[in-house]
């Protein structure tokens, strides 16, 4: 005789299943062979008899010798104890070769970054002459005219000014033009996000006037000079040029290079304080990592008669 499973028999008609009535005849016809197992209408709990004796025996056995439950309990946990202490000491291990693990990462990492320090070169600065000859570079017979205009602007407003790259893509026509009026540009800075001014020279002033052409070409395509270029990729797009004058002086010159260049020259007259003002640092250490002078022998002994000169008693 087939088990009647309550859900499945319940399902439509149409889907090969039985109606609430003819469930009934079905098991009608089979208490005769199994009534215990099956689950009528009129008592639910006849499948679940066997279950309920049992439960009932159990509790009996339980009240009849209680100590017996109890001597059993202890000697399981007797047996669980020293499995438990094995298990123990086996973390034990573990989390001391993770920490023997972390220990040589950490001395690993600190090795890595000291080294990366050490190897990395600080950048050259870029001199009147690497400038020059920047600039007098021809366009290429493939290279388009509007980023070759981009290319000379921005580094002219570099080597001039002193402001970083990202700074330069986020200027527009207007704020170039009022530099060439007034001398003058006002910008947010990158990293402060304050506003900063930067002064133009009168060399400055008159290399823009040369490229007015230029200017127009520029931002008559987009409203800044970085077009919509990301500033990863303006950053990439400047230094892919630069690297031609890069090879050819053998220098190690960036983007970042006209900034320590424009540093470099005013800190052999003015004070590092004074310089700080002038390129937007608020502390004037950073301002000293960008020196790059280096006195030749000749200016060093200069430098020491004229202190000796000072030392001599006076008449």
């Amino acid at each position: 005789m087939p088990k009647f499973a309550y859900n499945h028999l319940f399902k439509p008609k149409r889907a090969c299943g039985l109606t609430p009535v003819h469930f009934d005849k079905v098991l009608q016809s089979a208490k005769d062979f199994a009534p215990f197992r099956l689950i009528t209408w009129n008592n639910h709990d006849a499948a679940h008899q066997e279950i309920n004796d049992f439960k009932r025996s159990a509790i009996k056995r339980i009240f009849e010798n209680p100590f017996h439950i109890i001597k059993q309990t202890h000697a399981g946990v007797t047996r669980i104890e020293p499995t438990l202490d094995d298990q123990t000491q086996k973390l034990d291990r573990v989390a001391e070769e993770i920490q023997k693990i972390q220990k040589t990462l950490q001395n690993t990492n600190t090795t890595k970054s000291t080294n990366t320090h050490i190897r990395q070169p600080l950048p050259d600065p870029v001199s009147h002459t690497i400038y020059t000859w920047l600039i007098a570079l021809p366009r290429g017979t493939h290279q388009h005219r509007i980023p070759f205009y981009r290319f000379r602007i921005s580094i002219t407003l570099l080597f001039f000014t002193g402001m970083r790259a990202a700074e330069v893509a986020q200027l527009n026509h207007r704020q170039i033009m009022n530099a060439l009026e007034y001398g003058h540009i006002d910008v947010v800075l990158a990293k402060t996000r304050r506003s900063h001014r930067y002064v133009f020279t009168q060399a400055a002033r008159y290399t823009l006037s040369q490229m007015q052409r230029e200017i127009i070409n520029v931002f008559y395509e987009s409203d800044r000079l970085a077009g919509n270029l990301h500033q990863c990729n303006w950053v990439a797009f400047l230094n892919n040029r630069i690297k031609v004058a890069a090879d050819h002086f053998n220098l190690n010159i960036s983007s970042h290079s006209f900034r320590a260049g424009y540093i470099t020259r005013i800190l052999r007259i003015a004070s590092v304080h004074q310089v700080a003002q002038i390129v937007g640092h608020q502390d004037y250490r950073s301002t000293l990592s960008y020196n790059r002078y280096v006195p030749d022998q000749d200016t060093i002994l200069n430098l020491l008669e004229q202190s000796e000169k000072l030392a001599e008693p006076k008449d």
